[in-house]
């Protein structure tokens, strides 16, 4: 299954602590483990093959990891990985030092170009392909800027925009973005050394890349810092043009999605290639499966032979296997009976950190309670999401921190007088006794930022054993609720707010979040 080297790897990564592997991607450096762990079998991978330039999703939804598989792509024989916040940090420089009047989007835009292409140039430079006369042209310009050969893409980063500012020193911004193109050396220009390397990458069948993962902090009240965006957006929406060698994938926070989309200077251009990260339960299901068995590949010879035959791009075959390990169903915690897998799928938001968070710290349960990781017990399954709830709420309230700074506060004040399942004359009477004085009176604000973080959703329906709400992790668009509909709170975020009903007599039903039946329609609108 895998050599020899790569078995003692995984078994850096992979282990009875954490039977899953680790839940932050970025976490694995190893490009033969991320190859390993990494699963295809699931719609969002086939949507990758359309080379968006944006990869949108939440915090902990895969962007670095479907990041990452840019690298494994033998498509690309150029990959410039770019440090975002680097990046930014060097574009918001030249921004504060350069202006004297006016800054124009197109303007900062162009730097962006300028320092995407210098790395693309630098890094062509280093295969030495094609004739001299073309290596030497590339070579000069190079050489001129101050760029050494095998430098890294932050140090040509670095470097670029330092010839920039030295060049554009005191003058209006939008002279500035227009210097690159009239540096000379010895008589290669900008241009010249770029139209060469595009001619030498067509020649000579070269494909390049450019990988910038996402960051967490935009402090977008910044002037400086909201014009890089705006000009990094235009650039993504017109780096790769038909034909061309060269493509862009950047990663950005699905939780700052229509802040940035207000800062687009032209949205529908600037977000025509992207892809959002929404997941099917039935796809979770089977990169968890996929993580279980490597596990006991690694560690259980004698179980790995039992279930290797399973074909786990099948969700059924996913479901035998870890029916195999589960108990047939469990106890929750109202007292009531369900499968341990959809009593598992429901307390996440359908992103993969959530699921691996969770069945990590159910065989940790499972090991410090004695039993084998061939059989999990009830009390590890309950134990395991009891002890994550809350990371998993904090984990939530900072991928909203810029947004909705007061998230974590104003939930601890308002959802312990939430019932599970209430109206929204509830929710405005929950307002004004606890949450008014953070919103200025704004109810409409205070009940979206309930919606928006998936802690509130509306009712769709009811059976004999769930309530089925809807979220708006699963939705393309804002979820609207209107005031005559039912509202619900999200399985996470209702142990540890005690979320229980008022009435201790009450005939209490948990909520099953739509979208989590494995086997249910999918609920994304891909064509």
């Amino acid at each position: 299954m895998f050599s020899e080297n790569i078995v003692e790897s995984l078994k850096n990564y992979i282990s009875d602590d954490e039977v899953f592997g680790p839940k932050d991607a970025s976490l694995i450096m190893d490009l033969d483990v991320v190859a390993a762990l990494f699963d295809a079998h699931n719609k969002i991978y086939s949507e990758l093959q359309k080379k968006p330039s944006i990869i949108i999703g939440r915090k902990g939804a895969g962007k670095t990891s479907f990041l990452k598989c840019s690298i494994l792509d033998e498509e690309y024989q150029v990959l410039v990985e770019l440090k975002t916040w680097e990046a930014l940090a060097k574009i918001i420089s030249s921004i504060e030092e350069m202006s004297t009047t006016v800054i124009f989007v197109e303007s900062v835009a162009e730097i962006w170009d300028a320092v995407f292409w210098t790395a693309i140039i630098a890094k062509v430079s280093d295969l030495k392909i094609g004739n001299q006369e073309s290596q030497n042209k590339i070579k000069k310009f190079l050489t001129g800027v101050g760029l050494v050969e095998e430098m890294s893409p932050d140090s040509v980063m670095t470097t670029i925009v330092e010839v920039l500012q030295s060049h554009g020193n005191g003058k209006p911004f939008g002279i500035v973005a227009d210097l690159f193109d009239k540096l000379i050396y010895e008589d290669v220009s900008f241009n010249m050394a770029k139209e060469t390397t595009i001619n030498l990458m067509n020649n000579n069948l070269v494909k390049a890349v450019i990988l910038m993962d996402s960051i967490e902090y935009y402090p977008l009240e910044i002037k400086s810092v909201s014009h890089a965006i705006s000009g990094l957006l235009k650039c993504l929406g017109s780096f790769h043009t038909p034909g061309s060698p060269n493509e862009v994938r950047c990663c950005l926070p699905a939780e700052l999605y229509h802040v940035l989309y207000d800062l687009s200077s032209h949205p529908l251009k600037d977000f025509q290639s992207h892809v959002t990260l929404h997941w099917h339960a039935g796809e979770l299901l089977q990169v968890a499966a996929s993580r279980l068995r490597l596990y006991f590949f690694l560690y259980d010879q004698r179980m790995y032979e039992n279930i290797k035959h399973l074909k786990l791009e099948q969700r059924e075959d996913c479901k035998d296997l870890f029916e195999r390990v589960f108990p047939s169903n469990i106890i929750n915690r109202i007292g009531g009976r369900e499968s341990p897998i959809a009593y598992i799928l429901r307390h996440t938001q359908l992103n993969p950190r959530h699921l691996i968070h969770i069945l990590n710290n159910i065989f940790y349960q499972n090991k410090r309670l004695g039993n084998s990781p061939r059989k999990v017990s009830e009390d590890a399954i309950r134990e395991g999401i009891f002890h994550v709830e809350e990371s998993l709420c904090k984990e939530i309230y900072k991928a909203y921190k810029y947004v909705h700074s007061e998230a974590e506060k104003v939930f601890k004040k308002c959802l312990p007088h939430l019932p599970i399942k209430f109206s929204e004359g509830v929710l405005h009477k929950t307002f004004n006794h606890h949450g008014k004085k953070y919103f200025h009176d704004d109810f409409d604000e205070f009940k979206r930022m309930f919606v928006e973080l998936g802690a509130i959703g509306r009712v769709i329906g009811d059976t004999d054993r769930y309530v089925i709400g809807l979220f708006e992790y699963t939705q393309p668009h804002q979820l609207v609720i209107s005031s005559y509909e039912t509202l619900c709170l999200h399985p996470i975020f209702t142990e540890i707010y005690n979320n229980r009903g008022k009435n201790p007599s009450e005939n209490i039903k948990p909520v099953y979040p739509y979208g989590t039946d494995i086997e249910g329609d999918d609920h994304r609108d891909w064509q």
